[in-house]
């Protein structure tokens, strides 16, 4: 079989692009947990709500570098509103409930 070295290029940028893209959500996964000790399954969320934006604003202004400038600003911002209204209560509660947890244990024979 004989492959045609502009055939497997852009495979081989395809694929080193998605896995890219993987690294990133692990990274961020893993960072978030290391932080703040709670799963956060957003942030795939967000990484998907980026997506749509820049799929939004590319077909609006037709100019992708503006896409790609102004989308991750919507996104940061949005994921800025989410966390300071809906999410600080839950985080708080959690890491109350884990500081009771832990002097629990101590107390316990």
């Amino acid at each position: 079989m004989e492959f045609s070295l502009a055939a497997v290029l852009p495979q081989i940028f395809t694929g080193l692009m998605l896995g890219m893209i993987f690294v990133l959500l692990a990274i961020g996964l893993s960072l978030i947990f290391g932080l703040m000790t709670v799963v956060n399954f957003a942030h795939g969320a967000l990484y998907m709500l980026g997506a749509y934006c820049t799929v939004f604003l590319l077909g609006f202004t037709r100019n992708f570098w503006v896409a790609l400038l102004v989308a991750p600003l919507m996104v940061g911002t949005f994921g800025l509103l989410v966390e300071r209204f809906l999410a600080v209560g839950s985080v708080i509660a959690d890491r109350r409930g884990a500081e009771q947890r832990a002097r629990a244990r101590l107390r316990a024979p």
